[in-house]
């Protein structure tokens, strides 16, 4: 007997328990019943990772004979999203078939997850430097960390704290929505908030003419908003009630 299990995030879809002489007829089967469960279940979740799990209580050379099917499942699956008004593009596919021995077949593309490693250290670090900077600018007398911040000294001396306070939030924001994955939106929205920041900045110091002060700026503009972009777009994380 074989059986083949469906699965979004943390549901699983038991579909059929099989006879490995039926194989071919519930192929066919296994792919309908897919594109429903996917309209009826993604419509709920609202996540971005889906997983079909072809799970085979049989032997190795039994599992082999699912890979010709993957491709299908997963243009079936991308079919199915795309009626319902999802753009695929932002949605991880994968499916893989597993034998009772506990080897596994990856037949879709791996997820990037260089992209999340790539992208943790970069809001670890990104999170470190805005503490830093915004409790000087937060909590220090402005003379104090005038030789630091020379241009504390030349704006009001509100804007400099509110300034602190921004980016404060924003290295909290930075990692712990995506790390408690409560809400994870809000890390992309606090990056966002940084870009912006260091926008206004890069414009103060050219209007200034401080332009000596650009290539660290302008790192630190390029950094925030490629964290801001790949957490969007790229390597979105799921909220912790549906994340698989």
């Amino acid at each position: 007997m074989s059986q083949f299990i469906f699965k979004v995030g943390t549901e699983n879809v038991a579909l059929a328990s099989l006879t490995d002489a039926s194989l071919k007829k519930s192929f066919e089967e296994l792919k309908s019943r897919i594109e429903q469960e996917v309209g009826s279940m993604i419509c709920t979740a609202h996540h971005r990772q889906l997983v079909v799990i072809l799970q085979v209580q049989a032997s190795e050379p039994i599992v082999a004979g699912f890979g010709s099917c993957c491709e299908e499942l997963n243009k079936r699956a991308k079919d199915a999203l795309s009626r319902l008004g999802y753009d695929i593009n932002k949605w991880t596919f994968a499916t893989v078939a597993k034998a009772s021995s506990g080897d596994i077949m990856e037949q879709a593309p791996k997820k990037k997850t260089w992209v999340n490693v790539v992208l943790w250290i970069l809001q670890a670090l990104m999170a470190l430097a805005y503490l830093n900077a915004g409790y000087l600018k937060t909590f220090r007398p402005i003379a104090e960390i005038a030789p630091t911040i020379f241009w504390a000294p030349a704006v009001p001396e509100p804007l400099v704290r509110f300034i602190g306070v921004s980016e404060l939030l924003g290295a909290i924001g930075l990692i712990l929505p995506a790390l408690l994955k409560i809400r994870p939106q809000l890390t992309t929205l606090a990056g966002a908030g940084l870009t912006l920041i260091m926008l206004l900045a890069n414009i103060f110091h050219i209007v200034r003419g401080e332009f000596f002060v650009l290539p660290g700026t302008g790192v630190f503009l390029i950094v925030v908003g490629f964290i801001t972009y790949g957490r969007w777009k790229l390597y979105p994380i799921a909220p912790r009630e549906l994340a698989a």
